[in-house]
């Protein structure tokens, strides 16, 4: 989404307060990958494969602010955010495993 000014009005001078230079944005991202040959594509083993997640972020940002005369701050807060469909849960199996410190990778959906 392209930069919008949230508070400012329709009719303007030109001359703006440090509210009416607020400005937001918007970007985000969704991804999905799958690596499989062609005769398997539709079938469960691909969905159970398939890499997929979603990322955004809000950045906020004020215009130039001078203070003094001679500093300018341009302050800023952004939020980003990452979703995805699974994730690997890796824990100790000593003590469920004749082995020693073995680790086991879980894939939780």
């Amino acid at each position: 989404m392209n930069r919008v000014y949230p508070f400012r009005g329709k009719k303007s001078d030109g001359k703006y307060n440090w509210l009416e230079n607020i400005q937001i944005s918007y970007n985000s991202k969704l991804e999905n990958r799958i690596s499989a040959p062609d005769s398997l594509f539709f079938t469960q083993q691909t969905l159970n494969t398939m890499k997929n997640g979603f990322s955004h972020s809000i950045p906020i940002s004020l215009s130039n602010i001078k203070l003094l005369k001679f500093i300018n701050i341009t302050p800023g807060v952004s939020y980003s955010g990452v979703l995805y469909s699974s994730y690997l849960n890796k824990r100790n199996a000593s003590d469920t495993s004749i082995f020693l410190n073995q680790v086991v990778t879980d894939t939780i959906h």
